[in-house]
């Protein structure tokens, strides 16, 4: 789009950080910034208005998921803005010149980089203008002869699926389905889960797929008593067939929580506090917006989750409720479980730091927040409560220098991105 470029730089994309830890960090590295240039963080914007605020940049900052080349590099380069990607992407030195067609950043260069080429306009706009006219030859419409060759080319593997037993293939089916939230996959989801209770009955993954079949959201409710009292069962009975599963039961935890049943929830985590098992470990229940939830599932698939992780979000719940029923000390000790046993699970470190104010230990409450803030990043709750923290132990320029920070990072987020 002919547009002038007067954005410096702008991101677009998912604000869930649980989901992206790495790139918030970057993402709160890039705000703090806008005191001296025009930052732009958005998040829901689409069509033509995407291509349009894109093609407004003078650099387009990205930081991909799994080290892939990903759609917006080439988005960033047909708008004819400088693409500013991690120097550890796996993919992007196969198909591009660093320095040429688009800029690689680092941890320690990333600021360096980026006023670089704010204050150099002319070298940005040479390998935008690079880039661009090196993506054209990379569109879809471009690519599809060369893809189908390609495909021709290999050789055929054979489909392991068509040698499991017709019970585990209908599983898998479902597996596939399940749990979306367009209504086509969801009806049969629920057509599917019958036949596969008539033919597992005994099997504690169907009858996780069940809970989670009704613990979706996107599922149209056959009435709330019901609905909660089926969903309840189905996580108790996959328990139940495998007692030793940490999963099992922490899912049964989780729900019970939801329904606001604290016993019962400290009942199924004092259990999974004691299982070691992994059975179900691709079944965890949660919110795609905890970080628990999206590290879990990750670790999963990198074949890198263990029970200690597991171990160590239960100790954090039990805390929750120790602390929720006047039992700080208590409450402490599973949070120090925890931090042990899963030092990347920052979930105890606020109510930690409660515990502690509460107690009069108000430095180290302070301690506590200020240690942990560098790896919560873009979260304004903690940042406040630190702020108010500050000003009670007299430190009020410290809380000053905070506010401000915090100001320049959220004014970098309009809740409606410029047009």
């Amino acid at each position: 789009y002919d547009r002038p470029k007067d954005i410096d730089v702008v991101f677009v994309g998912n604000l869930n950080h649980a989901s992206h830890p790495i790139r918030a960090r970057y993402l709160e590295r890039l705000a703090k910034l806008s005191d001296r240039y025009r930052v732009v963080i958005a998040t829901d914007v689409q069509g033509e208005a995407y291509g349009r605020l894109l093609s407004r940049a003078h650099i387009v900052f990205n930081h991909s998921i799994r080290g892939e080349l990903n759609l917006r590099v080439f988005e960033t380069m047909a708008c004819g803005s400088l693409a500013f990607l991690e120097e550890s992407n796996l993919e992007v030195r196969r198909w591009f010149d660093v320095d040429r067609d688009l800029v690689l950043y680092n941890a320690e260069n990333f600021e360096a980089r980026l006023e670089h080429f704010l204050q150099h306009p002319d070298e940005a706009r040479t390998i935008a203008e690079r880039g661009r006219k090196k993506v054209q030859g990379c569109a879809g419409e471009r690519r599809f002869d060369a893809l189908i060759d390609r495909v021709l080319e290999l050789p055929r593997s054979g489909r392991r699926f068509r040698s499991l037993p017709a019970t585990e293939r209908l599983y898998q089916d479902f597996l596939m389905y399940g749990f979306s939230q367009w209504s086509v996959y969801r009806a049969m989801e629920a057509a599917m889960l019958p036949h596969l209770l008539r033919e597992l009955p005994n099997d504690p993954r169907v009858w996780s797929s069940l809970g989670q079949h009704l613990v979706n959201p996107y599922v149209e409710a056959e009435g709330e008593e019901q609905r909660k009292s089926r969903c309840l069962k189905a996580f108790v009975q996959a328990h139940r067939l495998a007692p030793d599963s940490a999963v099992y039961a922490l899912n049964a935890a989780t729900v019970f929580r939801s329904w606001g049943m604290e016993s019962q929830e400290a009942d199924y985590l004092n259990l999974a506090l004691l299982a070691e098992g992994m059975e179900g470990a691709p079944s965890l229940v949660g919110s795609v917006s905890s970080p628990f939830y999206i590290r879990w599932h990750r670790a999963v698939a990198e074949k890198q989750a263990d029970a200690t992780m597991l171990h160590a979000e239960a100790n954090i719940r039990m805390a929750v409720i120790l602390a929720r029923r006047g039992e700080p000390v208590l409450a402490e000790e599973h949070l120090r479980k925890a931090v042990d046993l899963d030092p990347l699970n920052l979930g105890g470190c606020a109510l930690l730091a409660e515990i502690q104010w509460a107690q009069g230990r108000r430095a180290e409450a302070v301690d506590t927040l200020q240690t942990a803030l560098p790896d919560m990043p873009m979260d304004p709750g903690v940042r406040d409560r630190l702020c108010e923290m500050l000003v009670e132990v007299g430190r009020k320029q410290d809380a000053r220098v905070l506010a401000e920070e915090t100001m320049r990072i959220f004014q970098a987020c309009p809740e409606h991105p410029p047009e």
